[in-house]
């Protein structure tokens, strides 16, 4: 009787995605880290730009170049332009002659349609991946902030992204229940400028919004900001004091929608579940996270615990990379298992007796 060895393929080249409305982050199973703004600026003549490069022409850039943001509320809107980022990142981080076995793995938001889950697929094979796996972000981001995914305890975590904003309770490594609203820190820096137009009567562009956001919302001693833009009485360039109230409405508004969203998703959920949300509190991943006031004002509300996780905005891809390695410890594992079974199986029939094999796996 022949006996099958495992072999692993050491030359495929695994790659893991968060591809969100305000940043990309890519990794590999070795902590290899990339991040950047998930824009492509791209002319027909030319090979496009992409992250950093292509932000910083948002506002500044000719008629011919055309500036695209790929993913919208969670869900691709260009597929070209995100087949771009995917297939930037894989030239990044595989070389020449291995990438005819990458594989994707990607985080996607919970309750897409199945035409937006073959959109992404889409996007990765474009790019050149041959293998795709789609993993709910809310599961990686609970495994980025260290929640006991595997045991029957519930957990909510709410992610505050740039384009997408969700709700999710966890237990035993999957999502019991999800809720989402489309909308997040870029919904809420377009909210800013058109404030500023219409009160002001100053025209700001959105990276000025999202600038000023940042610094007044870290920033509680200001009484405001002055920004640079156009007045529109004027038509010329100038300077306006933007007092604080305009940040902190939003904010508050914002706020209550998120609590609003976890009230829904609760709702609907066992006791049991609920109970354990009581106890443990909510996690808060997402770039928003870091918004003292924003925290707080759902604390105050919700009135359980809320806790920031550690690096918020990376936590889905942290999770991933967690992911993958419990994947591949338990492929290494699985293996050497299956041999010894057979071997014994094989030793038993050729001596007709009963023998044991012991693990050949160290001890941890």
């Amino acid at each position: 009787m022949g006996v099958s060895v495992y072999k692993r393929n050491v030359d495929a080249v695994h790659l893991m995605m968060d591809v969100g409305t305000t940043h990309y982050r890519a990794a590999t199973g070795k902590g290899q880290v990339i991040q950047e703004p998930c824009v492509v600026a791209h002319a027909k003549t030319k090979t496009p730009l992409i992250g950093t490069q292509a932000k910083r022409m948002i506002g500044r850039s000719p008629e011919r170049v055309q500036i695209v943001h790929p993913v919208q509320e969670g869900v691709i809107v260009d597929l070209e332009a995100t087949a771009a980022i995917m297939r930037s990142c894989i030239e990044q981080f595989s070389p020449r002659r291995f990438r005819s076995k990458v594989s994707l793995t990607i985080a996607v938001p919970s309750n897409l349609t199945h035409i937006q889950s073959r959109s992404l697929q889409e996007a990765g094979r474009l790019a050149g991946a041959q293998r795709i796996e789609l993993v709910p972000a809310s599961v990686a981001a609970g495994l980025g902030a260290s929640l006991p995914m595997h045991t029957a305890t519930g957990c909510l975590l709410v992610h505050l992204g740039g384009g997408v904003t969700e709700a999710s309770v966890l237990s035993m490594g999957e999502v019991v229940e999800s809720r989402r609203l489309p909308n997040g820190g870029q919904e809420m820096d377009r909210l800013i400028a058109e404030r500023v137009r219409k009160e002001y009567f100053f025209l700001i562009g959105e990276q000025t919004a999202e600038n000023m956001k940042r610094e007044l919302s870290m920033q509680p001693e200001l009484a405001g900001q002055n920004v640079r833009g156009r007045n529109l009485r004027t038509g010329l360039p100038g300077t306006v004091f933007v007092k604080r109230a305009i940040v902190d409405e939003l904010l508050t508004a914002y706020a209550a929608s998120v609590i609003d969203l976890i009230a829904q998703t609760i709702s609907t959920c066992e006791p049991e579940l609920a109970g354990d949300i009581s106890e443990r509190g909510i996690v808060l991943t997402g770039g928003l996270a870091r918004i003292a006031l924003l925290v707080s004002k759902i604390e105050q509300r919700v009135g359980v615990p809320t806790t920031v996780a550690k690096e918020p905005e990376s936590c889905v891809i942290r999770g991933l990379i967690e992911k993958s390695a419990q994947l591949k410890s338990h492929n290494a594992r699985t293996p050497m298992a299956a041999l010894s079974e057979q071997v014994a199986q094989s030793v038993q029939q050729l001596f007709g007796k009963k023998t044991h094999t012991q693990s050949t796996q160290p001890e941890d």
